[in-house]
């Protein structure tokens, strides 16, 4: 299978896991590149958690780092200071710096 377009994963899909799972299970069958950065999975952690408190942290993050092994390759890095330029963004600037970082 040819690898179809790269996709940047906002804690807004990585969220609800039912959605993560199926785009985790997609990305090796080559439907498509995900790519997420460091802030994101952060974010997801605690998006998850202050709506599931039942949830331990200490579960969220084997998660996040489940999620990493089965996809090393999604990790963006070297995006922190375009991040720092787009703060007038608001708080999402990281993720609009992440897009932006050269792949």
């Amino acid at each position: 299978m040819i690898l179809a377009d790269t996709a940047l994963l906002d804690a807004n899909v990585l969220h609800p896991m039912v959605l993560c799972d199926l785009l985790i299970r997609l990305a090796p069958a080559g439907y498509y590149r995900p790519r997420w950065s460091e802030n994101i999975l952060d974010e997801t952690v605690r998006s998850i958690h202050r709506r599931r408190p039942d949830l331990s942290l200490d579960l969220l993050r084997r998660r996040v780092a489940a999620m990493r092994r089965v996809l090393p390759d999604a990790m963006i890095a070297g995006y922190e200071g375009l991040a720092a330029e787009m703060v007038q963004l608001g708080k999402d600037a990281h993720v609009l710096a992440a897009v932006a970082a050269p792949t």
